[in-house]
């Protein structure tokens, strides 16, 4: 047979191998299952030259394996004249048909020993650490485990995939922004997006006088606010700000965001510093505070470029 196909509930697809599965998903599900600095599978020293190998789970390539208890392994003296590097790997062999941590001798002066790649085992590596010439104790412990991640999936800007795991990625359709989780929080990784009209959200008080606009560009939130101010006088002592405009969710910030700018008019010399402030959630763009009061025909423009 030339080709095969699976898997299905009969014919050539109804019994596939573990090298057939292996092959399907090798690259997919490979890794230890946790995020970096987490105690999955974590190593620590103990003994005459040992290390402790905490409890976790992993699948290697494709192969799932759990560890339940402590296990410590211990690495032999080096009576030689340089440093020797062991090391732990996680080693699928498919003769034995298993998947178990191994304790790997590395030759002193030789740096840390290959891992072992053929049709019969592969290795993973977990963890390398150094013994000294006569030492009792092993050094330079080294994290080597490699974690398992998750697909890039596609989602809206107020649907993002829930439970996320640092490292993941993601595609918001409606903004066409990439996304990615840090661990804490998402941040934008690239989307840049043609400029978007911002609209004058209080027009009983605020007339648009020039350009109103926003944008992605090289990774930040750029844009334009040009207002006049009618109507009424702005106090400073207003507590709640005056709202100039809204963003849409496209070119809203992460997090709160603020900006300082002046308000200028023909009437008076000199400008009132008024301090911007940008609402991650809602998207508004509210005068947060101002050190004098803005009368009616005075100008508020500025450019801001900030941190999504």
């Amino acid at each position: 047979m030339t080709e095969i196909s699976g898997p299905f509930d009969a014919g050539e697809g109804a019994s596939l191998t573990e090298a057939d599965w292996e092959l399907m998903l090798q690259e997919l599900v490979d890794g230890v299952i946790g995020v970096p600095g987490s105690s999955a599978l974590a190593v620590t020293a103990t003994g005459t030259r040992g290390v402790s190998l905490a409890t976790g789970n992993s699948l290697a390539r494709a192969h799932w394996y759990k560890n339940t208890a402590a296990k410590t392994y211990f690495s032999d003296s080096n009576p030689a004249g340089s440093a020797r590097v062991d090391r732990l790997v996680q080693r699928v062999d498919r003769t034995a048909n298993t998947v178990r941590s191994v304790l790997v001798k590395g030759t002193a002066g030789a740096g840390a020993p290959a891992l072992t790649s053929t049709t019969t085992v592969t290795d993973r590596p977990l963890w390398r650490w150094t013994i000294a010439p006569g030492a009792t104790a092993i050094s330079g412990l080294v994290d080597e485990r490699q974690w398992i991640g998750s697909l890039i999936r596609p989602c809206t800007s107020g649907n993002r995939p829930s439970g996320p795991r640092p490292g993941q990625m993601a595609y918001e359709t409606d903004t066409g922004r990439w996304i990615g989780y840090t661990g804490t929080t998402w941040k934008i990784l690239h989307g840049d997006t043609d400029p978007v009209a911002l609209p004058v959200s209080w027009t009983t008080v605020w007339v648009s006088a020039g350009t109103m606009e926003a944008q992605i560009l090289g990774g930040l939130i750029v844009g334009t606010v040009e207002v006049t101010r009618i109507g009424s006088t702005y106090s400073r002592l207003d507590s709640d700000g005056s709202l100039l405009t809204v963003l849409p969710p496209a070119v809203r910030p992460g997090k709160y965001r603020y900006w300082t700018a002046q308000a200028t008019g023909s009437s008076t010399s000199g400008g009132v510093t008024v301090r911007i402030m940008f609402n991650p959630t809602n998207g508004e763009v509210r005068l947060g505070a101002a050190d004098a009061d803005i009368p009616v025909g005075r100008h508020i423009r500025f450019s801001f470029s900030i941190a999504p």
